[in-house]
């Protein structure tokens, strides 16, 4: 999942920011030290990303 994303604690770090500029993507650093936050993931969130690792792992795929 990388570092953003704590399944056993069920919470998300956001660390940058995605932005459309000129019908492009861009992820940049966050702008300020209070924009990033950690947020608690909701159930199904959390159920679906476990189910995800689960199939994973058994396809040898999950680091």
């Amino acid at each position: 999942m990388g570092d953003s994303v704590d399944l056993d604690a069920e919470l998300l770090t956001v660390q940058a920011q995605l932005q459309r500029i000129r019908r492009q993507l861009v992820h940049d650093e966050n702008k300020t030290d209070a924009s990033t936050a950690v947020l608690p993931m909701p159930d199904i969130c959390t159920a679906a990303l476990k189910l995800r690792r689960r199939a994973r792992s058994r396809l040898g795929w999950w680091r």
